[in-house]
């Protein structure tokens, strides 16, 4: 297989974490060497605080993975996952005691079209309350990817994107573009619709990135490496996930949007197992109801409140 994949690598990278390994960035997103299996857990839990529906603290809990099937190329066919769970305490008037979204792919190259190179992925998920129970909660995910190489340095990727629970147009199939562009060892970027990322690393052990996809995902880190097993960091972050309870209308879902810093360590071997621990603070937290991000009506806030999140990488 040709080497012309640092422009999809690149907007994988950049990709939000509800759409991650069941996304574009499970094909397209580095293996280290020859490994076939990726995966990563999270767990944060902030401490109880007065709400405009009673007294609530909040727990979440993330997963996500993917297995390559082959090895045989720089791209190969893999399978990926993702899982986030929401739980809230019983006090919370109005929201259910625990939310859950949950989807797989496939995602597979099909080759080159003269200088373009293409690749295709399906899957589907589920969201709701009660996710053994989904019924019309189910939504099917499907991309077509296309590239090709401009110049040593720079690429250029082209998209559509269908995902049912997308927090914006889940109803429609979604392009995108991106112009990826390495102007040297220490600074490179994606810049493009949705997507769109700058890389800075100013001195050594020092790493600046900022990500952002439209409307509202954004991200921002500071890395300083300390040893080659110890690193701290410092984050900002702003997250919207849609889900899809009992009892709604039925083109309406109950959107989660949270801000927060955070700053702590990670340790471990970088392409084999590491660890993660953070203490920070969320804030701007509330749940709105509504068809997605265009049109939202808040029905519970949450008070700001301090937090401690863990995390383990493995790569194998």
């Amino acid at each position: 297989m040709p080497c012309r994949v640092f422009a999809f690598v690149s907007v994988a990278a950049c990709a939000n974490a509800a759409s991650a390994q069941s996304g574009e960035a499970l094909l397209f997103k580095p293996w280290h060497e020859r490994a076939v299996f990726d995966g990563e857990i999270t767990a944060m839990g902030s401490f109880p605080r007065n709400s405009s529906g009673g007294r609530a603290g909040l727990w979440e809990a993330a997963a996500e993975g993917r297995v390559r099937l082959d090895q045989s190329h720089e791209l190969n066919p893999s399978i990926g996952y993702q899982a986030f769970r929401l739980d809230t305490t019983r006090e919370v008037k109005g929201l259910p005691d625990s939310l859950t979204n949950m989807s797989a792919a496939f995602a597979s190259p099909i080759g080159m079209i003269g200088e373009w190179f293409v690749a295709v992925s399906a899957g589907a998920g589920v969201t709701r309350d009660d996710v053994w129970h989904a019924g019309s909660s189910w939504y099917p995910k499907a991309s077509v990817t296309t590239g090709r190489k401009l110049s040593e340095r720079s690429d250029l990727v082209i998209w559509i994107e269908y995902d049912g629970n997308a927090t914006l147009f889940p109803d429609l199939p979604i392009p995108g573009i991106a112009y990826v562009m390495r102007v040297n060892d220490r600074f490179e970027f994606v810049l493009g619709i949705p997507d769109t990322e700058l890389t800075w690393r100013p001195v050594e052990g020092l790493t600046l990135q900022v990500t952002w996809q439209v409307p509202s995902a954004i991200e921002a880190e500071a890395e300083v490496k300390l040893s080659q097993q110890v690193a701290l960091y410092a984050q900002y972050r702003n997250q919207t996930r849609a889900f899809r309870p009992a009892g709604l209308a039925h083109n309406d879902r109950l959107f989660f949007d949270e801000q927060s810093v955070e700053a702590g360590f990670r340790f471990g071997a970088e392409h084999n197992v590491t660890g993660e621990v953070g203490i920070g603070f969320a804030f701007e937290r509330q749940f709105s109801v509504g068809f997605d991000q265009r049109g939202l009506a808040t029905t519970v806030s949450l008070s700001d409140a301090a937090f401690l999140r863990f995390g383990l990488k493995i790569s194998f």
